[in-house]
């Protein structure tokens, strides 16, 4: 139940001025934890939110191809190995040796798996020749990136400590003003307190005082009226 939260539950408590804030005892978090109790008992408990979430999608990125995989995987079956069939120059079989379409045919491969053989050969050229100063330029461009990103983390966090030390200056001068301003509003209350006494003390003299006066004005009429009636 929500009357039931304890502190282990619950996360720290943001502080308004954490710089200054030396916490709070336990009457104090005793009264802010009745609080919260009584603002959750207008609401109704609800125990489960998962009605609120979309149902899981686990098959979001489950593409054809991972399918195959995954049904490959549990049937246990072996992983099809390289296709080396473009790297072979078969001739025609023993069937269609006389067969000038197979030859033919047998000849486009040839010429194909040359002509790829040629692309790969000038390939490693071009490495061999521009691999080497490429690579040099872009572990260059790489490092220039790198430091480049070096700078900007580290302005940010100069502007970072900025902030931290603007927030202690500001929090310490508030918490100066706070103290400052707390100090002046006990001694007005204490001020207020001792006025209202002394308020009080009057009062209660004024009252006694009252009551004398009213008592000798009795007493002097008393006395007028006896000296009449001895005259």
């Amino acid at each position: 139940m929500i009357g039931e939260i304890r502190k282990k539950d619950l996360n720290p408590v943001v502080d308004a001025l954490p710089y200054i804030d030396q916490g709070y005892d336990e009457e104090a978090e005793a009264a802010a934890m009745a609080l919260i109790q009584e603002e959750c008992s207008r609401y109704r408990h609800v125990t489960s939110t998962k009605y609120d979430l979309p149902p899981l999608n686990f098959n979001k990125f489950l593409t054809e191809l991972l399918k195959a995989e995954f049904e490959r995987i549990q049937n246990r079956q072996p992983m099809q190995g390289l296709n080396m069939r473009r790297y072979e120059l078969p001739g025609p079989s023993s069937t269609r040796v006389g067969d000038l379409d197979s030859w033919q045919e047998a000849l486009q491969n040839a010429k194909a798996q040359l002509e790829q053989q040629d692309l790969r050969i000038l390939s490693l050229e071009l490495m061999v020749e521009y691999g080497a100063e490429a690579w040099r330029m872009y572990l260059e461009k790489a490092e220039k990136t790198r430091n480049l990103y070096r700078k900007h983390i580290s302005s940010l966090r100069e502007k970072v400590q900025a902030v931290h030390f603007s927030r202690k200056r500001k929090q310490t001068e508030a918490g100066d003003k706070l103290k400052q301003l707390e100090a002046r509003w006990v001694s007005l209350v204490t001020k207020n307190y001792e006025i209202e006494k002394i308020c009080a003390e009057i009062a209660v003299q004024n009252v006694i005082k009252r009551k004398q006066l009213e008592e000798e004005e009795e007493e002097q009429q008393q006395q007028q009226q006896t000296v009449v009636a001895e005259s």
